[in-house]
């Protein structure tokens, strides 16, 4: 926005921006992050419904984007034809076969899902040498991962042969053994095989079927990522599939591993997989013999940690306190691999990723949802656009097989020849600068929504738009230029009141609130204390887990004690800055394309009582008094510095009484400041500076 670029620009890399070509890797970082517009909705990434949750994500993207862009209330034929504008049920699958074709998770398997992490190219030499980096990492990894698996196998075989049963001390990791676990229904303990570990295995005796379980709780010391890896005594006669499920921090999964083996009888070992599990959690393993032919056996379950919390002293622990006395030399080499892994890590910053789409692999046309129910499929229709929005000669755009179509679909909607986007964009512009659009359901230019005050103006802006190269500046230098703009807000002209009382035919210029942010940054800046800084991160993001506990509280206990303009405040969807709670701030959570507006006791008592202002009123009045020596020249310069204009003589005769009266003679500099706050603090509340005249 601050160069200018062309808006058919900014909605072609929100919408497609990752399919686009480039000049340049600043270029393409761009793009790329730009289709972040397409992964921010609220998504509830902890459905289980699968099918329902890949179809609310595209729905959500429909829904904004005919909002933003088209004026259109798509989301309404997902279900059945639109009840009052001419989209039909097959507009709607036709544009959702574009956006199902767009991969905006990482995959619709995971219990909890996670939005797709792209990482960004960088330029010239850093691409270089983070892609040495990168392959560096890669192989470190790859050899680290080796030699586990080659340490766990010998560790296994040298526990089989031995004689006497295993101390679980002796295990790296945390042992949860059967003696500890709980028990439903009649398990055999069995020390017949050997060896095992702690006093013996339990086995199903090859009954009850459905009716057994063993869980298994650990007590787990740090949050993290571990392997959890089943102990059992296998052979011949065992059960093939064996039933796990694991409750970890992120969610549920249900497993199964094998027992039977023809060729080893006695102590085995089966990761079931990597998970993470939070300390002092309620993560458990818990083993069924639903289903099973054959006998279960359990020894023990065994959490071992990952990553930074698995060094490899931890990894062989087995091998170093076995009976074989020779620590194996493949244990130093996996030390010195994850400590060359930890020193590259830390060399330098990792490749910055963004929250972005990208166009799934295998695009494929959506059929028609009946009702909208994920399991009541109708007709399979290809993949376009809306036809209400298409001029009868314009030839279909067919779309490749082998693309989304989504490049195609952000094409059309930023075509000159779309109908829509243009008035819309114009429309918003008029209602940025005069408080209230042309249309003034800006985001809804449907039967529902309301007519246009001047439909001949809003063409000619939209053309103009157009012919400007769809240039944002010029847009606006037009409008705040104009005589409509360079009105005054208050007109002596009774007629205009009498004929138009609510100011659609724009006879006096309307009469707007700050917004949230602008108050803000207005507190800010007369208190002298504003960071004009431009561009850049506000809060320290680097590989963020929603389910992490670190994040939630970031979120819930976030401070917002910075100072930078309110374009960069963080817009958590559960939490807001206080002041933008009390004063109309937007739900982040919708599309919203006019705030409403309310005038509520808790604004005044906001400006009367929250440390911020207080804090704000307090530099404010410290600035002036450091300024001007006379009370007048003081008053004078509030005035001038908060409402703009000098004071009038019973304003300047009113706030002289007040200052008087709030000091005796004996009043500190700081007491003097707070009563200068305190008078600040009243005229911030008044409508005068609250409002733009």
């Amino acid at each position: 926005i601050r160069d200018d670029a062309p808006v058919d620009r900014m909605i072609m890399e929100q919408l497609a921006g990752d399919l686009m070509p480039y000049q340049n890797a600043a270029e393409h970082r761009r793009q790329l992050t730009a289709t972040g517009f397409l992964a921010l909705g609220p998504t509830n990434y902890e459905e289980q419904d699968k099918g329902m949750l890949r179809m609310d994500i595209v729905d959500e993207q429909l829904d904004t984007i005919g909002k933003s862009f088209l004026g259109m209330t798509i989301g309404c034929a997902r279900c059945h034809d639109h009840k009052f504008d001419p989209i039909p049920t097959r507009d709607y699958y036709a544009l959702a076969g574009i956006f199902r074709s767009t991969r905006t998770l990482k995959n619709y398997t995971d219990n909890v899902a996670h939005w797709l992490d792209t990482p960004l190219p960088l330029d010239g030499n850093e691409e270089i040498t983070m892609k040495a980096k990168e392959a560096r990492v890669t192989e470190l990894k790859q050899k680290i991962a080796e030699l586990k698996d080659a340490l766990k196998d010998s560790q296994t075989f040298a526990l089989r042969k031995r004689k006497k049963p295993i101390d679980p001390a002796e295990l790296p990791g945390i042992i949860v053994d059967d003696t500890q676990a709980q028990q439903v229904g009649d398990w055999t303990h069995s020390e017949m095989y050997g060896p095992y570990i702690g006093s013996g295995y339990l086995h199903d005796k090859n009954t009850g079927k459905g009716d057994k379980t063993l869980s298994f709780a650990p007590k787990i010391p740090t949050t993290g990522r571990y392997e959890v890896r089943i102990a059992f005594i296998g052979g011949p006669g065992r059960a093939e599939r064996v039933p796990v499920t694991i409750l970890h921090a992120d969610g549920e999964d249900l497993l199964v591993f094998k027992e039977d083996d023809e060729n080893i009888k006695g102590l085995k070992f089966a990761s079931i997989g990597t998970f993470r599990f939070e300390a002092g959690g309620q993560g458990f393993v818990l083993i069924s013999n639903a289903s099973t032919q054959g006998y279960v056996t359990v020894d023990a379950v065994q959490f071992i940690p990952v990553g930074d919390e698995a060094p490899a002293t931890e990894t062989a622990k087995t091998a170093a306190q076995s009976e074989q006395a020779t620590e194996d030399p493949r244990i130093a080499e996996l030390k010195a691999l994850e400590t060359d892994l930890k020193k590259l890590q830390k060399s330098s910053n990792p490749r910055p990723e963004v929250m972005s789409v990208a166009d799934d692999e295998a695009p494929e046309d959506s059929p028609i949802h009946i009702r909208g129910s994920t399991r009541n499929l109708g007709d399979t229709v290809p993949r376009g656009f809306l036809q209400v929005a298409m001029r009868p000669e314009a030839k279909r755009t067919a779309i490749p097989a082998e693309d989304s179509g989504r490049l195609q679909f952000a094409q059309w909607v930023t075509s000159p020849q779309n109908p829509l986007t243009a008035r819309v964009m114009a429309n918003r512009i008029w209602h940025w600068i005069f408080g209230s659009g042309i249309v003034r359901t800006t985001e809804n230019f449907g039967t529902t929504g309301e007519p246009p005050s001047h439909p001949a103006l809003l063409d000619s802006l939209a053309h103009r738009l157009i012919d400007d190269g769809w240039s944002l500046h010029r847009a606006v230098r037009y409008l705040v230029t104009s005589h409509t703009y360079l009105q005054a807000t208050e007109s002596p002209d009774p007629a205009g009141l009498r004929t138009d009382p609510e100011n659609r035919l724009l006879w006096r210029l309307p009469l707007r609130r700050l917004d949230a942010e602008s108050l803000r940054d207005a507190l800010l800046a007369q208190g002298g204390n504003l960071d004009n800084r431009f561009g850049g991160q506000n809060l320290t993001a680097e590989a963020v887990d929603p389910n992490d506990q670190s994040i939630q509280n970031l979120e819930y206990n976030h401070p917002f004690d910075d100072l930078r303009r309110s374009v960069y405040t963080p817009a958590f969807r559960n939490t807001r800055h206080p002041l933008f709670e009390a004063f109309d701030f937007a739900d982040i959570n919708q599309p919203i394309a006019q705030r409403t507006t309310s005038t509520v006791a808790t604004q005044a008592l906001f400006l009367m009582n929250h440390p911020f202002v207080i804090d704000q009123a307090r530099r404010t009045a410290g600035k002036l008094i450091g300024q001007e020596k006379s009370n007048s020249a003081r008053i004078t310069a509030t005035w001038q510095l908060i409402l703009n204009r000098p004071p009038a003589p019973e304003e300047i005769a009113l706030a002289t009484d007040y200052i008087d009266s709030g000091l005796s003679g004996n009043a500190t500099a700081e007491d003097e400041r707070d009563q200068w706050a305190r008078l600040i603090q009243t005229l911030w509340s008044t409508p005068e500076f609250r409002f733009l005249k």
